[in-house]
Order: C-alpha cells, then structure tokens, then sequence
C-alpha cells in the first residue's frame, strides 16, 4: 500500500526535468530551481523560502539572473516552498529521506492565478443550501448548447474498476451537487453548464479535486483517479464515535492514520486519558484513549478539520485534511494541561486577570448629541436620579462626542501591520473563520494609498503579505487573508518581531504606525521573550493595538503589550462580535481627532468617591479625580459612569455642582485643549432613592458594569484570603442589579447573574 513518502516523492518527480536524481553525501538535500512566470519567462532575483514543516527551521535562497538557484536542504525531512505571494502551496512540498542524500533539479512555474484557485479554504456548504441534482449519463454522452460533458474514471489501487461507487459534482455559482455513481468501469459521467468552477466530490469527501468548464461550445473534460474505499469497525453513540482499529490499521484514500500524543503528564506523558476529534463545523466528535505512550490512535476522514480537546483543556490543537490526499498517517504531539475550572468546576473562582469581563461600551446603541458645527469635542453629565433626604448612592453618566463629519482626504496615511496568531487554538469556536470576516473587511475600506502587512504565526512566523500599498495589491492581500488556516503552537515572540520589521520598513512620523495583534495571548514562550520582542519599538512611536480572542485569553499579556506600545486593548469574547471591533479599530485609525485625553472631576464634600466604570483612574484625592480616556476618533461615543457616596444630604448639596474638565491634543492643530461642563445637583424630596432615569440602553450598560466590577473584586479579595469581602461583593453587585434592572430578561445580563450566583455559591461552600 502507498505511504506518504510515496505520495510527496511522486509529487517532486512529476515535476523533474530529465537531470533526474543522483546519490550524494549523507544527509542533504542538494535541490537546483529554475524559476519561470506563468508565459515561460525567467524570474531573476526572487528570493526562495523553504520551512521544514515538523522542526520549522528556515532557510532561503534569491535566484540569479536566470531565475536559476541551488541550495541545500539538511536537518529536517519535509520541506515547504514558499515565493513571493504564494504560500503553504500543498503541491510545493518535498522530502528529504532519512539516510538518503538527493540531488534534485525541478523547473517551478510562479502562476498566482492557479495557485489561487487550487489553494482556496473549504467551503462552507450547509451555509449555501445547495440543490442536488441526480444523473445518470452514459460515458459517450454528447454535449449540447450551452452544455459540456465531465467524465470521472475511479480505480482502486490495484488497477480494478471502482463500480457502483457515490460521486458528484458542486458548482457554487449554480449552488447545485450534481450526483450519480460509477458503472462497472468505473466511470461517472457529468452534463453541466459550461462556463463555470466545479468541485469533485468522491465517497462524500468534499472537493477532492477540481475541474473547471470554459465557455467553450462542446466542451469536454475528464479525469482519473486511484481510490481505495475504507473498511472500518466503529460505533457511535449520539454525536461521539469510537473505533476498534487493529494495530497494523492503515490508512485508505478516504482516511487517514492519525496518532495523537498528550505530553505533559506526571512523567512526560499522560496514560489512559481521553482524547476527542471535533469535526469543526459538523456534530460529531471522535474519541480514543491513549496508550502507555501517552498516544491515542484515530481513523478519520480526509476532507475535513478537526479539533483536538482533552478531558480538561479545550480547543489545543487542529488537524487539517482538507487538502490530504494519498495513504497514510499523520502524527501530532500536543502539551495537555488540565484547567482547574473544567476540572474542579464546583471549588474554582477565577483570579482577577482571569475574569471574564464584559465591555459596556459595546452594549453603546443611543445616539447622543453630536458637537456643534466647528467644533472638535462636546462634554455633557448627567445625574442618574434627583437627589432627597434619603439619598445614599448617586450615579452620573459621562459622555463625550466626536464630530460625525471625517474628512478622509485629510486623514493620516496608514501604516499597518496585522500580527494574527493561526496556532490550533484559534480553530475554536470558529476563531479563525470570523477572524477572516473581520481582517477582510477592514481591508476593504482601506485607501489605496494605506500600507499593510501580514505576518501570521504559530511555532514559526511566516510573512505572507510584505509591507506594501493597498493600491492594486488588494486583490492578493485579501487572497492571503481568505487562506489564513489554524495549525500548530503559538510563538508570540517571534511573530511580534517579524511585524514590527515590516511595519518599521515605511514608518514615517506623520503616519499612523500601529500593529494589531489578534491572539489569545496564550504562548509557548517565556513572558519576559514576548515583551523584549516589542521593547525595541516602544519608543519609536509604534503603536501596538492587542485584540483578546476567545473566552481564555492571556489578558494580564495582551494589556502590557499594549499599555508598553501606547494603544488600546481590546476583548472579543464571542468570536462573532470580532467584526464589529475591527471596524471601531478601523476609524480610530483612519479618523483619529484627538489624543491624550484626561478627564477631571471636581466635586464637594458631600459626595464621597465609590467607582468609576469606563476608564483607567490616575489620580484620586478629597473632591478631586483624575481619569484617563480613549483616543477620539470621528463618530466616536465615549460613555462612563460615575459613583458617589451620598454624605448628609441637604437641600443645600444642590448649590455646588459637579465640574467636568477634558483636555486633549487637537491633531489637526497640534494644540493642547479643554473643555468644561457644570453637572447641578436636583434636589427632589418627593422623589425615592430608588428612582433611576435612566433609559434602557443606559440601564443595561449600567448594570453591565457594576456586575463586572463586582466580579473583579470579588476575584481579588478571594484569592487574597478575604472570602467574606469575596461574598459581600457579589451580594452587592446583584443587589444592584435587582435594584437598577429589576425583572430582567436580558440574555447578556442573566448570562453574567448566572456566573456570579455560581460564584457565590462555591465561596458560601468554603466559608462553611
């Protein structure tokens, strides 16, 4: 049976001239490339990156005049190609055999456009709601107008007809799967409509290959394939299947020997522990133990990605067979450490940076007034509730605007770069998928003359775009991003080192020069590496821009990287709301208006400070406050609130307002500014302490705030050793919450009850 050093050694032979392969020296790879474009022509001066895919070490070499190179390949076994903008091309592999040392000559064509069509990411099918069509053709079918004929012949290894055998064909365009079998010479044959991308399906394995009709009268086009079918004993129960694989199992055409290692246990590895296969996008999960070597052994089909979760820690790794094709296996050695909260759900209270904190600002839906014409910046405050004899708490609302109006001719060029982490993990929950959504969309409504970069990463950083105009290169920057795929660990490290060089290429003091890294923070290296990798830049005015992805995020990371490059820190925490903050992030650095902004509270001895919830506090002193806000953008709405105790309250409390004062850098004028707003206190006796006038949006964004601020705390005094301060704050945050939203049915709000009456709990089980 082929194994896969079969497979890729018949993919490097395909492609070699007559100067074959001659025996050398142990343990190299002696590899000689022309490089030709597409129409033949040689491609001088073009640098040749290979990685060796299980080590990731990387070596390249620049063509000479003729587009001819020599290099040689040592330490490693399976080499991937890389040139210019085509990356991790499945067809540009090799393979360097142990204890065999090659001389190799192969000719590569540079052809983007087909590249692009062969190494586009699956699709997803259950979201078109394709229409299948059966067929039964005979193999001499003629085609008529409009009309061309497809004719697909499979065998086995063994050169056998595979007869009677599931077959198809799935235009997107059409949103159509035209279906039919083999017949017993193993030939399925297609009338479809000319002028259109068909994906060939085989056994159920979605786009096996490919074959595309022009629009070309009478077309026809066939194909063949070697296919062998898989026998397999397995049993599901619901959405979980396990198998009883012989230990001499080998793969099919259909499937793949797939070895799962758990490292990490009490002497390396970790013995008799379960291991799952999610088949991402379907319900279905395989499930294996692993053996005394810690390895846990699967037969899956190819054609599809897979998600590797341990009994306790989820989401550590993918496998990818979309594009597997041959017999063989695949290996994958993954580090497993159980988490105490899947672990000990009933006794874990996460720490402070392990709280999961809810941004109010996204809940942001009312339109408050924008500034008059002419003007930069408005300021208002307003009192939450009238305040009476009985008044203990008081709340105001803090709001500032930009101007609606952005100007984009007169914006600041851009110069950014994305850091993006494709480690296994950001396969969860679709981590990847909605990332591209959002990278793609912000790449659309940049202006050609913006520059941008693309530097991914998991063990190894790989720069897929190079720092370069959007101009008439947005077609391939957005191919790049289309392909972006999950696999393998995470090197923070080495990916923040690669962006800032790109983005450092076009820096200029009148840009914007920002990198956005999107991760979840969570890396294989020391912490002290990730930020030494950003230290050189800080003060060169590279700005950092840190996106958490994902329910577990490295926060306590993401935050001083981002604080250390002067930007912001943003959470996702719903893959599907990433969208949405990409977009703020795009007009905060197309339209920025205004920098360093503080904002400063006066207020008189009858208010005590309580909390702030929106913005960093720098300074607090009797009657006095100073905060730190966002940068301003065009359209921007910043909105907090305020906190006071209520000291001895009399009718006089309402003779010395509250005063707001906001300076900030006006960046279309360079000068420093300020704004001022005088907030009266209304005294109403009728009134009750209870009464709150806020509005909806406001009331939910509130209540929002307060539960997150009643989780950091409770988090912090817990893991001090005060788990009565622990309990005291939870019981307040939700007494808030029955007070300012009583009866709520709101998903976001009982989401967040939930996990604090959970809290509660676990802490009222230990104080006892």
């Amino acid at each position: 049976m082929k194994s896969i050093r079969v497979f890729f050694q018949l993919l490097l032979i395909a492609c070699l001239p007559l100067g074959g392969i001659a025996q050398l020296s142990p343990g190299t790879l002696d590899l000689s490339i022309t490089l030709r474009d597409r129409y033949g022509k040689p491609m001088p001066q073009t640098l040749v990156e290979f990685i060796e895919t299980q080590n990731r070490k990387k070596v390249s070499g620049t063509t000479d005049a003729e587009g001819n190179m020599r290099i040689m390949l040592k330490e490693g076994r399976y080499w991937q190609m890389n040139i210019l903008d085509i990356r991790n091309y499945f067809y540009w592999q090799l393979e360097a055999f142990p204890g065999k040392n090659l001389t190799m000559t192969r000719t590569m064509t540079y052809d983007y456009e087909k590249y692009e069509r062969e190494s586009r990411p699956a699709v997803d099918r259950k979201a078109l709601g394709l229409q299948t069509e059966t067929q039964k053709q005979q193999p001499d079918v003629q085609p008529t107008a409009g009309m061309g004929v497809v004719k697909l012949e499979i065998k086995k290894a063994d050169k056998s007809s595979l007869s009677n055998f599931p077959v198809a064909i799935t235009c997107y365009k059409l949103a159509k799967t035209f279906s039919s079998s083999t017949n017993a010479a193993g030939i399925a044959t297609f009338v479809v409509p000319l002028n259109n991308e068909y994906e060939i399906d085989i056994d159920g394995i979605p786009s096996f290959q490919y074959v595309d009709l022009p629009d070309r009268p009478g077309y026809r086009a066939s194909k063949t394939f070697t296919y062998e079918p898989t026998i397999v004993s397995e049993k599901t129960v619901r959405d979980t299947t396990t198998q009883a694989l012989s230990p001499d199992q080998e793969g099919t055409s259909g499937r793949v020997i797939t070895r799962v290692t758990f490292k990490g246990g009490p002497d390396g590895v970790w013995r008799n522990e379960p291991v799952f296969l999610e088949v991402l996008g379907e319900k279905q999960v395989y499930r294996a133990t692993t053996n005394q070597l810690g390895e846990a052994r699967f037969l899956v089909p190819i054609g599809k990605k897979y998600m590797i979760h341990g009994r306790y820690e989820y989401n550590l790794d993918v496998l990818d067979m979309t594009r597997r094709r041959g017999i063989g296996y695949t290996t994958k050695v993954v580090s497993y450490k159980p988490i105490e909260k899947y672990q000990y759900p009933d006794r874990f209270i996460p720490n402070s940076d392990q709280v999961l904190v809810t941004a109010f600002q996204s809940f942001l839906q009312k339109q408050y007034p924008a500034p008059e014409p002419g003007t930069l910046l408005s300021l208002h405050g307003r009192w939450m509730q009238p305040f009476n004899s009985s008044s203990k708490d008081a709340v105001m609302n803090i709001v500032l605007t930009a101007n609606e109006s952005p100007d984009p001719s007169k914006a600041q060029a851009l110069n950014i770069v994305f850091v993006v982490d494709k480690s296994g993990s950001m396969a969860g929950e679709d981590r990847i998928g909605n990332l591209i959504k959002s990278l793609m969309a912000f790449v659309e409504r940049m202006r050609p003359q913006d520059i941008v970069s693309l530097v991914v990463f998991d063990d190894v950083e790989d720069v897929v775009v190079s720092a370069r105009a959007i101009g008439t290169q947005r077609k391939v920057v957005l191919d790049a991003i289309h392909r972006l795929e999950a696999g393998n660990g995470t090197n923070i490290a080495v990916g923040l080192k690669a962006g800032y060089k790109e983005l450092m290429k076009n820096f200029q003091a009148g840009r914007t020069n920002r990198l956005i890294l999107l991760s979840d923070g969570f890396g294989g290296e020391p912490v002290e590496e990730t930020l030494a990798a950003q230290a050189p830049y800080n003060s060169k005015g590279a700005e950092c821009t840190a996106v958490g992805i994902g329910e577990d995020y490295n926060y306590a990371l993401l935050k001083q990287l981002a604080s250390n490059g002067g930007g912001l820190i943003a959470h996702v925490g719903d893959p599907t709301k990433l969208q949405a903050v990409f977009l703020e992030q795009l007009g905060s650095v197309l339209y920025p208006c205004a920098k360093d902004l503080e904002l400063e509270v006066l207020f008189n001895k009858s208010l005590e400070y309580s909390q702030f919830y929106g913005f960093p506090l720098l300074e607090k002193s009797p009657g006095r406050l100073r905060l730190k806000m966002k940068d301003m953008y065009a359209g921007l709405n910043q909105l907090a609130f305020l906190r006071f105790r209520v000291v001895n309250p009399v009718p006089g409390i309402q003779d010395t307002p509250v005063t707001l004062r906001v300076k900030y850098k006006n960046l279309a004028t360079g000068a420093m500014e300020h704004l001022e707003e005088q907030v009266p206190l209304v005294w109403k006796e009728a009134s009750g302490e209870l009464e709150m006038l806020f509005d909806e949006n406001e009331r939910k964004m509130y209540a929002i705030a307060v539960m997150n601020q009643s989780l950091k705390v409770m988090a912090e005094k817990f893991h001090t050793g005060d788990a009565g301060a622990a309990r005291t704050a939870l019981l307040d945050g939700l007494a808030t919450l029955k007070k300012v939203y009583p009866g709520s049915n709101d998903a976001d709000l009982n989401e967040l009850q939930s996990q604090m009456e959970l809290y509660l709990d676990i802490i009222a089980k230990q104080i006892k």
